[in-house]
């Protein structure tokens, strides 16, 4: 169990909203935040019980409706979805969390991570719609550092959109998705080994390769949410290798977002050519000559 801290009066449990103020230091554990000196507390019970009968999770279909950010020009939207494995423990000023309640605990009090339970996976992390990737990278780097995402089992999905897509741009979507999507699913099959350089890993069981469905379960999901009126595009075959390559993999799936939707808004392209320029896209970011990329290489040799 962790080293505890003196808790404020008024302190509740971070699962069962329990008040600790009574509460002798042994019945709770100390959550730290890492670089504001504050701390989050969990009860005993909810520590060492499978609260809800999940281990303190929340359930799988559980979604994070938050929006970080100012609406941006482009009007991007994103969010990531890391399954990860959890490490033997993490040592955060001087405290030392080994339970992964306490983890959970920690991931949402430092990233605004909701814990949800996947029965494939230690926990599967999701986190709120966010408008702009600035900071991005260190954020990766900080949840890469806490809990382990690398394991074979592990993988992310990437959900992007603007936040003008709704029912009527999702029924484009799925009209035109076999001529936008397909050029780029068969040139992943056929080179793998650019494949798991761009996205972490090749196709699996959990994204399978199509070039007719785009659907859950298959590399590429168009999402949509009738009742909210939104739809995204899902990059289920993404996979975190290391910081550099995954921050990398977002700004991609930003890149082809932003051309499909240039192509939902104008009459005048053809959906084929659209395709062409997505793999014409993804062979920028094999061979390093992204724009962004290139951005980064520029300012780290100044």
């Amino acid at each position: 169990m962790s080293e505890h801290a003196k808790k404020r009066i008024g302190t509740f449990c971070r699962y069962c909203k329990k008040d600790l103020s009574c509460l002798e230091h042994d019945e709770y554990i100390t959550i730290p935040t890492k670089g504001f000196g504050a701390e989050r507390y969990v009860c005993k019970e909810c520590a060492d019980n499978d609260h809800k009968g999940r281990g303190g999770w929340e359930s799988y279909n559980d979604e994070v409706d938050t929006v970080i950010g100012l609406e941006t020009k482009s009007k991007m939207q994103f969010a990531v979805e890391y399954e990860c494995e959890y490490n033997e423990y993490i040592t955060v000023n001087g405290i030392t969390m080994y339970n992964p309640i306490e983890i959970n605990a920690y991931m949402a009090s430092q990233y605004h991570l909701l814990p949800t339970h996947d029965g494939t996976v230690g926990c599967e992390f999701k986190e709120e719609r966010r408008r702009s990737l600035h900071g991005y990278k260190q954020r990766i780097q900080g949840i890469s550092e806490t809990v382990n995402l690398t394991p074979s089992n592990c993988g992310h999905h990437i959900n992007i959109s603007k936040t003008t897509w709704d029912n009527r741009k999702y029924q484009f979507l799925k009209m035109y998705s076999r001529d936008l999507f397909a050029p780029l699913a068969n040139f992943l099959y056929e080179n793998k080994d650019l494949t798991k350089k761009v996205f972490g890993r090749d196709f699996s069981r959990w994204c399978q390769y199509s070039d007719v469905t785009f659907e859950h379960g298959y590399w590429l999901n168009i999402r949509n949410n009738h009742e909210k009126n939104e739809c995204c595009l899902e990059f289920r075959l993404a996979k975190f290798h290391d910081v550099d390559q995954f921050f990398y993999l977002i700004n991609f799936c930003k890149d082809v977002m932003l051309l499909v939707d240039e192509f939902l808004n104008n009459d005048e392209l053809n959906a084929d050519e659209v395709g062409l320029e997505i793999v014409g896209i993804f062979k920028k970011y094999a061979s390093g000559n992204a724009l962004c990329m290139r951005k980064e290489r520029n300012a780290k040799a100044r």
